[in-house]
């Protein structure tokens, strides 16, 4: 081992949370002194030491073979020298550590055990507690007191939070969680428990999350609750975990996920948080200790308050006195303090602020729910019916569909509006409200009749509708919405249900079965959205005017008549139809905007209606194996999705009769059609067209390559196409500069040979991505600088896909516009096409990625390491670019994710890249796809200034099916703008002395710890290399069995 190579070791013995003991070479002794020295100073550094056939006292006191062994030592370097001193304390106190002892047997049987003690030593993932976490530090030293978790080793606690919705009980429960998840063998935070649980099959759900968050995965699927229970005792009966259930409100919860004692091991500790103190009080069997949350002091409200009221932690001038009353409002409520300070912060004077305070200092302090209602009392009606809406029936549906449906009450800007108030969220999309805000909502709606739900506006819980629609009455006019969606399948028996509803809007049914159809449906309805709806016809006088959704999923309706009463109509759902044979006539119905018929295995026929329908935006027919009449000709001109998946029967493309101009997106894969017709040339808006796997398709005309808007091209499978590839292209040079803009083309699995490479290449001019994989008689790629000179548009190309091409040898060239290359499993590659790969590395391509079979990192990367972890140095600024090469090693295809640690502190990225390799090949990458411009601009921010700084690049294997390690990596830092690159970037720790202990925090958040099989070939180094490889690649491994101490000793 260099003496380069034994510093850089002893580098990461500084920065490592955790050294597993086990030496090996001459300077491990000197590591091992180093390691200690580092254990003294830092108390979050731990060292393991294993005693394979070792007596710790020999070890602690130098007798026998260490006594002779440090005598020679001491004989070469002399007593009392600093470095025998160093040794025999180093010895002498890692023999006092508590690690693992074996005395005999082999190393293997040893295995899970010592991988179970160092992963119980490995923080788990960290949750997001909030965005203002103001107030909790105390809460959690309470809270975590109250669990015992030195004294009581051996037995099992439960400790329940309990408070007001909205106090703050799942942020101290993840707080906690994060604190002392590390101290446990496994840990699990159930999120949500009593939202989950209203769900069919819901026990079994969050039992199969318990065990899949603790490593444990049942022998068979569970299929029912008593399943789940038996599993959890047998996975994690002698396992000491950490598990917190989150908003739980029934008792069935916790016998279902945490019935007793005897479920998991001594040392468990389960949190609970809830609403009812009364699930906590002696109704378990594990005597829980409980913590009530109190709300924030004036203090810490004022400081909440203000985050959210004008964005730091005090008031604004002039607004001290205001805010003051306002927090008094809020009577120490977060979740009152986050709405009151988000409302003012909207209101842009202090007589504003007055004005709205006026109301908040009205209310009545025992009632702190209604301290959130003022929000909504100053709402206009309007918008106080869109937040009704939402609150009882629409929470969690996108912002569309719900913009559609209350279009009638402005919905676009009131949800706006709503927002703005923190009466309501938008995330990706989709409608998100709190807990204690819905039921403000729903409290609301209850106060309208408290005895008597026919009285009321809405009803969602499901034993009100049951006793609405099964009494005589027949419901009342005063009922605009009704959502029936019972925790479990229910068969309910009704009256004459609906007759009375004249204001019915809303009605939504879901997991129920009826005895009978209904009779009657009032015409007033907006939305009808009936899962497995009873009848094969809609009642006789049922004539609504003015719906516009018609979402009856797997129902039995059998549609023969036209939909000539369904004028207004937007959206028409009949996926999951098994009675459907034709689709009617809907030229009645002109506003119709999407229609699906996924899945409706019977139907053999749609109306030629369908394809004149002016409005049409979305039209699906996926898994409809018997399809085989569709309209022989269409034109919608708003078509924008076009998807017919695996309708194997479908021979015929619909002729299309006139321009269509909307972007427009194809998805025809497996279906029967043999060839496009010429007036695809009327599809102007074409974006893309996606025919996988379409086995009969043998013609594609000229003109649909000559579309001006289409980008992608994707006849991946369609093997008849390769037989004559080239005469869909038989125009020259200059018609295809002029016409064709596509810039994705795959035409993987079609036998391409060099030529049509050659001719796809001439005739895409603006091509970006090629996808020709699996073409097993490619050879030869074609020099883009030398027969395409003439043709500077080539130079687009960014990625070329021909994995899998088994016969490709030779790549000439490649534009200076490349960026990624796969080329998996292209094991045929020249030693030329290798290094002109590798050569793009040495142009400093910016986003470069490449995987390619394996080959040496070149001897001009800068840096390179068969061992270790991707590690360098930078000082005053990180560098433009860097390259980064990792030779993987194992016998399965995976995804890696890659993360920088900067100083021992993980960058958090906002999108996980993931990169697809396989064993035996080598990713090249630029760090900067990790992140996106933003993150990587920030990253000088996290360094030091004036100091170096280590960075280290992390992996994570996804999925792995075996072992899959690097076995060699390299560093290029690109060299563009950079005068001397030594004075920002080094690859060895600069200053070893300096630099010893300052990054000593690496943690590994993002990391999963994979279960570890037994092998009988595996020795005890090779599973600790593993487990620190895949948990902790980052620490430092000195990996080594103190027997080996002995040999090492005599030399």
């Amino acid at each position: 081992m260099t003496q380069r190579k034994a510093e850089q070791r002893r580098k990461n013995g500084e920065d490592g949370r955790e050294a597993v003991l086990q030496l090996r070479e001459r300077w491990c002794l000197d590591e091992l002194a180093k390691i200690m020295e580092c254990t003294r100073r830092n108390n979050k550094q731990i060292a393991f030491p294993i005693f394979f056939h070792v007596d710790p006292s020999d070890v602690r006191h130098q007798r026998k073979s260490y006594g002779e062994a440090m005598v020679a030592h001491e004989t070469r370097f002399g007593k009392e020298s600093e470095k025998i001193k160093a040794w025999r304390a180093a010895l002498s106190e890692v023999a006092d550590l508590k690690g693992h002892h074996i005395h005999t047997g082999f190393e293997i049987n040893h295995v899970k055990e010592i991988a179970e003690k160092v992963h119980a030593k490995i923080p788990p993932k960290s949750l997001l507690v909030g965005e203002y976490p103001v107030g909790l530090d105390q809460h959690i030293e309470d809270a975590k007191s109250l669990l015992d978790l030195k004294s009581n080793e051996d037995i099992v606690c439960m400790l329940g939070i309990y408070g007001l919705g909205g106090i703050g009980k799942t942020s101290l429960a993840k707080a906690l969680y994060n604190k002392i998840a590390h101290q446990f063998q496994a840990a699990c935070f159930l999120a949500n428990v009593r939202e989950k649980s209203n769900k069919i099959n819901s026990s079994e759900d969050l039992q199969q999350t318990l065990l899949s968050e603790m490593f444990e995965q049942p022998d068979s699927k569970l299929g029912s609750t008593s399943k789940g229970i038996y599993e959890i005792k047998l996975k994690l009966g002698k396992k000491k975990v950490l598990l917190v259930l989150d908003d739980v409100d029934e008792m069935e919860q916790l016998e279902n996920l945490a019935g007793g004692s005897d479920w998991f091991g001594p040392g468990s500790r389960i949190i609970i948080t809830t609403r009812d103190k009364s699930l906590l009080i002696g109704t378990h069997q594990i005597e829980v200790k409980t913590y009530e949350m109190i709300g924030l002091n004036d203090q810490l409200s004022l400081e909440l308050f203000c985050r959210h009221a004008f964005g730091k932690s005090y008031p604004k001038t002039e607004y001290e006195d205001i805010s003051s009353r306002a927090v008094r409002c809020a009577k120490g409520l977060p979740l009152a303090l986050k709405v009151i300070g988000s409302n003012l912060r909207t209101r842009k004077s202090l007589k504003a602020w007055e004005d709205a305070l006026k109301y908040y200092e009205r209310i009545p302090r025992k009632e702190i729910q209604d301290v959130l209602k003022v929000s909504y009392d100053v709402l206009e009606p309007y918008a106080q019916s869109v937040f009704l809406d939402i609150a009882c029936f629409f929470k969690g549906e996108s912002v569309e569909y719900v913009k559609e449906i209350l279009e009638e009450f402005g919905a676009a800007s009131n949800i706006e509006e709503l927002v703005n108030k923190s009466l309501l969220n938008v995330d990706n999309g989709y409608l998100s409200m709190h807990d204690v805000i819905q039921d403000m909502g729903r409290e609301i709606v209850r106060q309208e009749a408290p005895d008597n739900p026919a009285k009321r506006s809405r009803l969602w819980f499901h034993q009100d509708v049951i006793d609405v629609l099964s009494s005589n009455d027949s419901g009342h006019d005063a009922i605009q919405g009704i959502m029936f969606d019972p925790p479990a399948d229910r068969y309910p028996y009704w009256h004459n249900a609906f007759e009375k509803m004249h204001q019915l809007r809303i009605l939504i049914v879901r997991c129920t079965t009826f005895s009978s159809k209904p009779k009657h449906l009032p015409n007033h309805l907006r939305i009808l959205d009936w899962e497995k709806y009873p009848s094969k016809t809609l009642p006789p006088k049922f004539y609504p005017k003015n719906i516009i959704i018609l979402n009856l999923r797997g129902s039995q309706l059998t549609i023969k008549k036209p939909f000539e009463q369904f004028s207004c109509l937007t959206v028409m759902n009949f996926s999951d139809n098994k009675s459907i044979k034709t689709m009617p006539d809907v030229s009645k119905v002109e506003n119709l905007r999407e229609l699906r018929l996924d899945r409706c295995v019977n139907l053999t026929t749609v109306h030629e209606s369908i394809g004149f329908l002016k409005h049409l935006v979305h039209l699906s027919a996926l898994g409809c194996y018997k399809l085989k009449n569709f309209p022989q000709r269409m034109f919608l001109p708003s078509l924008e999705v076009f998807e017919l998946y695996w309708c194997e029967k479908l021979e015929h493309f619909p002729d299309i009769v006139n321009e269509m101009n909307k972007p427009l997106k194809i998805h025809m894969i497996g279906t029967s059609i043999k060839k496009l017709p010429n007036s695809v040339a009327n599809l102007i808006g074409l974006v893309s067209i996606d025919m996988q796997h379409s086995k009969k398709l043998e013609y594609l005309p000229s003109s649909l390559f000559r579309l001006p808007n289409v980008v992608a091209f994707d006849f991946r499978g369609c093997s008849k196409l390769g037989e004559s590839f080239r005469r869909f292209l038989p125009y020259s040079t200059s018609e295809a500069n002029e016409h064709l803009t596509s810039k994705t083309v795959s035409f993987s699995c079609n036998d391409l040979s060099d030529e049509d490479i050659h001719l796809i290449l001439i005739c895409f001019p603006k091509l970006e991505e090629l996808i020709v994989s699996d073409s097993s008689d490619l050879v030869s790629l074609p020099a883009w600088c030398n027969k395409l000179q003439k043709i500077p548009q080539c130079t687009n190309l960014r990625i070329l896909n021909v994995d899998d091409c088994t016969s490709l040898a030779h790549i000439s060239e490649l534009p200076r516009t490349i960026q990624k290359i796969y080329a998996r499993g292209c094991y045929n590659f020249s030693s030329e096409t290798s290094n002109m790969l590798w050569d793009q590395v040495k142009k400093e391509r910016h986003g470069l990625e490449i995987v390619m079979p394996k080959t040496n990192v070149p001897k001009w990367f800068d840096y390179r390491c068969k061992e270790e972890f991707p590690c360098l140095w930078v000082r005053g600024k990180f560098p433009i670019n860097v390259a980064l090469s990792l030779v993987f090693q194992g016998v399965e295809s995976s995804y890696v994710e890659l993360h920088l640690v900067i100083n021992g502190q993980y960058v958090p990225c906002k999108d996980h890249y993931r990169f697809h390799i396989r064993p035996d090949h080598v990713l090249v990458c630029d760090l900067r796809l990790l992140y996106n411009d933003e993150e990587w601009l920030s990253i000088d921010a996290l360094l030091l200034k004036h100091e170096w700084n280590q960075v280290q690049i992390s992996y994570a294997i996804s999925f792995p099916q075996e072992e899959t390690v690097v076995s060699e990596w390299g560093v290029f830092v690109h060299k563009q703008g950079s005068d001397n690159l030594e004075d920002h970037v080094q690859f060895m720790c600069p200053d070893p002395t300096r630099y010893s202990n300052i990054y000593s925090g690496l943690t590994r958040e993002w990391i999963v710890l994979h279960s570890f099989q037994e092998h009988e070939n595996n020795t005890l180094e090779d599973i600790i290399d593993k487990l620190l490889d895949k948990v902790i690649p980052s620490v430092y491994k000195v990996v080594s069995s103190l027997d080996r101490m002995k040999k090492l000793l005599f030399h």
